[in-house]
Formats: structure tokens, sequence, C-alpha cells
């Protein structure tokens, strides 16, 4: 895509739109990130004027008051949740060529088989911005999965920590367990807790099994007065953490050459494998992978999406 010449268009510079990373070094934000790539021809459409006037002081770019799909090459939707399946339905029906929108897609069931009918006819090319899936070193995380399937080192436990909200949060979880596992089946869920930490999205601590062989809990830390996220995956003879809201992956394995013993044998930090710091400029790596045409993520976000609405339905019922 030609950043001199391609218009862009960004609905909503709120904090994931522009001013969340507006006074910090690192790249969290789009406008940032479609800055530092050099596009010059960037609108953007957002109800609150207190907004346009922060992103303002920081960035160049041209406010429009109303959206004709029909001009641009690239969409990025970056609104309030609530919002998300309209504008992300009209993008696709005026087949933009590429759309990134934020996630969770919506709250509703239907209105996310409207959009799987649609992705049938629009030739758009759709990305859930479920970031950790778009930086190299999460898909080198991928390639070290599948290496330990081949070497019959499989999956078979995996908990969740976070906070705030199921859909919301916990399903940066659930895109990158389906990432690595590409789950098929969900079922016997058990419910334990519940809190309404936010508006329509409970955060739920329930357990579950994917593929009636992977056993899954889920921490819902719904009354923390802090973020938390983390993910651990329990293999036979490794273990794989994903801390600090995503930014360090740790791995441990069992040693190649470890003696003979009726003792189970201590797990080794694995340096060379595992990252720190690497969310810092996430928002460069989405923008890196979809630029370069990388894979969409609509029909598997979509997947995710109905199910975390299915278990939040199944739990409050």
């Amino acid at each position: 895509m030609n950043t001199d010449e391609n218009l862009v268009l960004l609905i909503g510079c709120g904090e994931i739109g522009a001013l969340m990373d507006i006074n910090i070094s690192e790249i969290q934000t789009h406008l940032k990130a479609l800055t530092f790539l050099g596009f010059k021809k960037i609108d953007v459409f957002d109800h609150s004027f207190e907004n346009i006037s922060k992103a303002k002081t920081k960035y160049v770019f041209n406010h429009v008051e109303e959206i004709n799909f029909k001009l641009y090459d690239l969409v990025i939707i970056a609104s309030a949740t609530s919002s998300h399946f309209s504008y992300l339905k009209d993008a696709m029906s005026h087949h933009v060529k590429i759309i990134l929108c934020e996630k969770p897609i919506s709250l509703n069931v239907d209105e996310l088989s409207i959009l799987k009918s649609i992705s049938q006819t629009s030739t758009s090319k759709v990305y859930i911005n479920y970031i950790r899936q778009f930086i190299p070193e999460f898909q080198s995380l991928k390639e070290y999965f599948d290496l330990r399937k081949s070497l019959g080192d499989e999956i078979n436990q995996i908990t969740v920590t976070y906070t705030r909200g199921l859909i919301n949060n916990c399903s940066h979880a659930f895109n990158l367990i389906q990432f690595y596992s590409e789950f098929k089946t969900l079922d016997q869920v058990l419910f334990s807790n519940i809190t309404a930490e936010l508006n329509n999205d409970p955060t739920i601590s329930c357990s579950f099994i994917l593929d009636e062989k992977i056993h899954t809990n889920l921490v819902g830390l719904g009354y923390s007065k802090y973020n938390y996220f983390e993910i651990i995956f329990y293999l036979n003879s490794s273990v794989v953490k994903i801390q600090d809201s995503g930014d360090d992956i740790n791995i441990f394995e069992i040693p190649e050459n470890r003696p003979t013993s009726q003792y189970k044998s201590k797990l080794n930090f694995n340096n060379s494998k595992s990252g720190k710091g690497v969310i810092k400029d996430y928002m460069l790596s989405v923008y890196n992978y979809i630029l370069s045409d990388g894979k969409d993520n609509l029909n598997e976000s979509i997947l995710i999406n109905q199910k975390l609405i299915e278990i939040s339905h199944l739990c409050q019922s």
C-alpha cells in the first residue's frame, strides 16, 4: 500500500485510536502507527471534539464529519464497541480493500451472523485487532507449539487469569488459544464465579474442555484493583507462560539428556526461545502484518466472539 497516495480513515481517536501513547515513546495507538509509517492522507472521524483537539496537538490529519467508505483503501474502526458492527458492516458492504477493527466485534450473536454472511460476498480483507497474533514473537511461538506437537509434546491443560471482562479482555487469551491449539469444540462448561465488572460483559471464572482433551480454566479477577493478564500452557514435557499482559513469553522444558530417575524431572528455563518486552511497539507489528498482505482473521474472530457470548450467557442463566 502506497503511504503517499492511499487514503486512510480512522474512526475514533480516543485511547486506542490516538491518545493512549500520546506522551510516551511506545507505539500503541493507530494514529501514531500510521504517522510513523508515513501515511500522508489520513482522515479521522470522531464525535468527540475533545478527542480531536487532543490528537491535533500531536498529529497531522484531516477531521471529517461524515463518512464515505467508497473513498478509502484502509479503514480502521477504533470507536466504542457498540458501534463496531455498524461501521464494519458498512465498510465490508462497500468492499473497502483493508479493514482493521478493534475487538470485540460485537456483544450480539445476531450481528455476528450478519457479518459472517456479508463476508461471503465482500472482497474486503478484515483483520480483528487481536494484537498478539500479529507480533513476530507470538508467531514464532506458534512454530514452537507445532514443533512440540510433532514430537508428541501436546497441550493438555491451559490456565488463563484475567481482569476486565470475558469478551473484552479474555478474548485475547481465546485468540491465542485458538491460534496455538486450533480447537474445534468447546464443551463441559462448569461455572464457578461471576463479577459484573463491565456493562454487558461480566468477568467470569469457569472451566471447560477443548476438543475433548484440553482442560481449560479461566480465573476472572473481577474484584481486583489492578490489570492482569496471564496464560499458562501445560504440555507433557514443557510449560509456556505468557505473562505481564503478554509482554513476556517464558518457556520451560525438561532437559533433553536428563538422567533416568524415579522422580519427575525439573523444568529448565529456555532462554533462547523466551522473550521480554515483546509488545512494546505492538501496533507497528499489527500494521506491518496487514500491509504485507497477511492472512486475515475475521472468521476465527467471529467464532471466538460467538463462543465467549455463549459462555457468558450460559454462566448467567
